[in-house]
């Protein structure tokens, strides 16, 4: 009894860990232990969080994409200014560039961090960053 159920516990496992690689686009947080591990590039896990309240996605590479994007979106950021401040310093000391528009049509063959703005009334408060590698 106790070998089918963990027979059983085993397969349930083995198809979560499976499954995480066949989602096409993901949001996830730091406490999403294999994602963030698996789907985070440092340059992301790495960067200054300035502000409390942020999640991450993960878009791959596809069919009308050149480059997977990783994502970190920060929400209620208070000073927007230091913010920004303090993401070019970081892009700076990892000598990536940092652009301040993102478009899919604009992907670069090397590293890039694109900061956008939020919009609409819940996301005019969040600043995300997009690192195409």
């Amino acid at each position: 009894m106790i070998r089918k159920i963990l027979a059983g516990f085993m397969v349930l496992i083995l198809i979560g860990w499976v499954s995480v690689f066949f989602i096409p686009e993901m949001n996830y947080r730091e406490s999403d232990f294999i994602r963030y591990n698996f789907f985070t590039p440092s340059e992301i896990k790495n960067i200054p969080r300035i502000s409390d309240e942020y999640h991450f996605e993960y878009v791959p590479e596809g069919v009308d994409r050149k480059s997977s994007s990783s994502i970190i979106r920060f929400c209620n950021v208070g000073n927007k200014e230091k913010a920004y401040e303090t993401l070019q310093a970081y892009a700076s000391k990892l000598s990536i560039p940092m652009k301040y528009d993102y478009s899919p049509e604009d992907e670069q063959s090397e590293s890039v961090f694109y900061v956008v703005n939020g919009s609409g009334v819940y996301w005019a408060s969040c600043v995300s960053v997009i690192f195409d590698k």
